[in-house]
């Protein structure tokens, strides 16, 4: 709980030295976007410093409600809040890919020990987890599609969906990152 309470301190002092105003770019035709180099970066940070599971898994949709704060006439429009939750989405994926290649770096290395040192032939790490992430990918997207035809015809629709893919993608991140955990 105290980690949880640090984070959040920690993103609202950001929001304080202007991360607000960092957080939000206008394109060429003067449209507001989210700063995507800015939102990866604080969720990076967020990810990174917190030390626990559960302080991890709180930096999940922190940097979308900035985003969406930001300029709440432009934010709290579907179409803010669908781009605020997507830029957040597009971070923890980087994540994921990091967080996938660390842990089938560990898990080579545990297999190649399991070869050489192993008198039983045992299912290897690698393949298991390739499969997993592939199954894992291909659920996400009929859940987050479900969630989207739910509100089919609505406005809530693309938030649904939005807000399925963010939330999904950064529990796959923490599932990535506990695998190395001792």
């Amino acid at each position: 709980m105290r980690h949880i309470f640090a984070i959040t301190i920690a993103i609202l002092w950001l929001a304080g030295q202007g991360a607000r105003a960092d957080i939000l770019t206008l394109s060429e035709a003067g449209e507001k976007t989210p700063n995507q180099m800015h939102i990866d970066a604080v969720v990076a940070q967020c990810f990174e410093t917190a030390d626990r599971r559960s302080a991890k898994a709180a930096c999940a949709g922190r940097v979308s409600d900035l985003c969406m704060d930001a300029d709440q006439n432009w934010g709290h429009t579907t179409l803010g809040m669908m781009l605020c939750k997507m830029a957040e989405t597009t971070a923890w994926s980087k994540i994921v890919e990091t967080e996938l290649a660390l842990t089938l770096d560990d898990f080579e290395k545990a297999d190649s020990f399991d070869r050489e040192n192993a008198h039983i032939d045992l299912p290897y790490r690698v393949p298991s987890l390739k499969e997993t992430h592939a199954s894992w990918q291909t659920y996400k997207t009929a859940k987050c599609q479900s969630e989207y035809l739910t509100w089919r015809g609505g406005t809530l629709a693309k938030i649904a969906g939005a807000n399925c893919d963010l939330n999904m993608t950064a529990d796959h991140a923490l599932f990535l990152w506990s695998l190395r955990q001792p």
